[in-house]
C-alpha cells in the first residue's frame, strides 16, 4: 500500500472514530450544560486556560518533534521521553504553586481548586507525548481514535454526567477531564511501548532540541492567538460571562477540532515522509483548501444561520445570550480551519519556522485591539466574539499567504474556490432565514429541522444537476474518499 493511500486510509478511520466522538461529546456536553449553567463552566473554563498553557509547556516540542522526523532510533525517543516526564512534573507543580495567584487575576476563588486538580494532566499528557506521536507517525488512527472515544465515554459519560446529576458543580467537567485524558495517555503507551530508561544526552540532541524549539515557539504563538479572547473576557467580565463564551466557542469549533484532530495528525505524518516533494503537497493543499471553502463552509452558514435555534433546542433558556457569539463565532471556522491544515504542508515543505514566525506579530495586533476594547467600552462579550474573529481571519491570511508561496500555489488559483464557496454559503445562508422568517413563531427545533433540510436538498440538487460547481479540486478530493463517487461525478463533469 502507497504513503497516499495509507494516509487515505488513516484519515478515513479517522474520520469514523471522530464522528462517533462528536456525537458523544456533544451529547455529554450538552446534558452537562443543562446541569451545571454558564457560572460552574465559567470556573472549569479559567481552569482549562492554565492547563492548555501548562500543557503544552510540559510538551515543549521534544514527544512532537519525533512526528516530523523523516529517520527515527531509539536514542532519539528515549531523550524525548526523558525530558518530557522532567517537564511534566515541573509544569504540574509550577500549576500547583501558581493557582492562587490566577484565582485571583481572575476574582474567583473556586478557580484554584481547579487549577490544582488539573494540574495532573500536565503529567499524563508529558509522559505520553512520544508514545502517541510516534503512533501518528505509524498511521494507527484507527486505534487511537477508539482508545479516545472509551476514553471520552468513560470520563464524561459514566463520570461527569453522573456527578453533575449527583449535585456537583465544575468538580463533574475536573473529574470527567481528567479520566478522559489519564485514559488517552494509558491507551497511547500500549499503542506504541517504548523504552523508559532515562536518556539525558546523546549525540543528535541538538537537531532534536532544534526542531523542539520551533515546535514549542509554535505553540506558544497559537496558544496565545487562540485563548486572548478568553483571558479578556474573563478577567474584564465575569465567570458567567466567560461562561457563555466558553460554550459557544467550544460548540462551534467542536467540529472544527475534530476534524483538525482527524485530519491534522495524518497530514502531518504524511507530510514528514513527502518533505521536499512540493508538486505532491500543492496538488494535495489545493485539494484540502477546496474541502474547507466549498464543502465546509456551506455547512457552517447553515450553523450560524440557526444558530439561536441550535441554543434554544440544545442547552435552553438560560444560554440565549450565546446565540450572537455562536453565529459570528461559526462563520469564521472556514478560516481556523484552514489556518490549522496548511500548517503540515507549511512544514512539509521545510518552512517550519514560519508559522510562529510570522504570527508572532498578530499578537501585537490582538492587544492592542483588546486593549482598545478595555479603554472604549470596558467589557463586552459581542465586541470580544468579533475580535476573536477578525484575528482567526487575518492568521489564516498569514499562513495561508505563506504556505501557498512555499509549495508555488499561485494564489490566483485559489480565488475561485474561495468565491465559489462563499457564493455557496450565502445562499445557504439566505435559504435558511428565507424558512425562518416563514415558520416564524414555530418550535425551534421545527425550524431548525425545516430550515436544514431546505439547505440539503436544494445543495444536493445543485450537485446533482452540475457537479462543476463543486469546482474540479473538490470532485477529486471527493473521489479520493469515497470512489463509489467518481463514476457519477466524472460523467456529470
Amino acid at each position: 500500500m502507497s504513503l497516499v493511500e495509507s494516509g487515505l486510509r488513516a484519515v478515513k478511520w479517522n474520520t469514523v472514530t471522530t464522528v462517533l466522538r462528536f456525537l458523544l461529546q456533544l451529547a455529554a456536553q450538552v446534558v452537562l450544560a443543562r446541569y451545571l449553567g454558564p457560572d460552574n463552566y465559567g470556573v472549569f473554563g479559567i481552569g482549562l486556560l492554565v492547563l492548555t498553557f501548562s500543557t503544552f509547556l510540559a510538551n515543549f516540542g521534544l514527544g512532537q518533534s519525533l512526528l516530523h522526523r523523516k529517520e527515527l532510533g531509539e536514542e532519539d525517543i528515549r531523550f524525548a521521553f526523558t525530558w518530557q516526564v522532567m517537564a511534566g512534573f515541573g509544569a504540574a507543580a509550577a500549576v500547583w504553586l501558581a493557582a492562587p495567584y490566577v484565582a485571583e487575576f481572575f476574582r474567583e476563588p473556586r478557580a484554584e481548586a481547579a487549577i490544582r486538580w488539573l494540574s495532573l494532566t500536565c503529567i499524563f499528557s508529558a509522559a505520553s507525548s512520544p508514545a502517541g506521536n510516534l503512533a501518528q507517525r505509524d498511521l494507527k488512527f484507527k486505534e487511537l481514535g477508539l482508545a479516545q472515544l472509551a476514553s471520552y465515554f468513560v470520563g464524561y459519560i459514566l463520570v461527569g454526567v453522573p456527578m453533575a446529576m449527583m449535585g456537583f458543580g465544575y468538580e463533574a467537567l475536573v473529574a470527567a477531564w481528567l479520566i478522559q485524558s489519564g485514559g488517552v495517555a494509558a491507551a497511547s503507551f500500549a499503542l506504541h511501548p517504548h523504552s523508559v530508561k532515562p536518556l539525558f544526552s546523546y549525540q543528535q540532541s541538538g537537531v532534536a532540541a532544534n526542531l523542539s524549539g520551533i515546535v514549542f515557539a509554535t505553540n506558544l504563538v497559537n496558544w496565545i492567538l487562540t485563548n486572548l479572547d478568553r483571558i479578556a473576557v474573563g478577567r474584564l467580565l465575569d465567570t458567567r460571562a466567560l461562561g457563555v463564551y466558553s460554550v459557544s466557542y467550544n460548540l462551534a469549533t467542536m467540529p472544527n477540532s475534530l476534524l483538525l484532530s482527524s485530519l491534522q495528525p495524518t497530514l502531518m505524518a504524511v507530510g514528514a515522509r513527502m518533505q521536499g516533494e512540493n508538486e505532491r503537497l500543492k496538488r494535495g493543499y489545493l485539494q484540502i483548501l477546496a474541502f474547507v471553502w466549498v464543502v465546509l463552509l456551506p455547512a457552517f452558514s447553515l450553523l450560524s444561520a440557526a444558530s439561536e435555534q441550535i441554543i434554544s433546542v440544545l442547552y435552553g433558556a438560560k444560554w440565549q445570550e450565546a446565540a450572537p457569539v455562536l453565529r459570528m463565532t461559526f462563520l469564521a471556522m472556514p478560516a481556523l480551519l484552514t489556518t490549522g491544515l496548511s500548517t503540515p504542508i507549511l512544514w512539509g515543505s521545510g518552512k517550519r519556522h514560519l508559522e510562529a514566525t510570522l504570527q508572532a506579530p498578530v499578537i501585537l495586533v490582538a492587544l492592542a485591539a483588546y486593549g482598545g476594547m478595555y479603554l472604549t467600552v470596558g467589557g463586552d462579550l459581542f465586541l470580544a466574539a468579533a475580535l476573536a474573529v477578525s484575528i482567526m481571519v487575518l492568521r489564516m491570511s498569514i499562513v495561508f499567504a505563506a504556505t501557498a508561496r512555499a509549495v508555488g500555489l499561485p494564489v490566483r488559483s485559489v480565488a475561485p474556490l474561495i468565491c465559489r464557496g462563499l457564493a455557496l454559503g450565502a445562499m445557504t445562508y439566505g435559504l435558511y432565514l428565507g424558512v425562518e422568517a416563514a415558520l416564524v413563531g414555530q418550535a425551534a427545533l421545527v425550524i431548525a429541522l425545516a430550515g436544514g433540510a431546505a439547505v440539503v436538498c436544494a445543495g444536493t440538487a445543485l450537485a446533482c444537476i452540475d457537479p462543476r460547481l463543486l469546482g474540479e479540486p473538490t470532485i477529486e478530493l471527493l473521489c479520493r474518499l469515497a470512489p463509489t463517487l467518481t463514476k457519477f461525478l466524472k460523467r456529470k463533469q
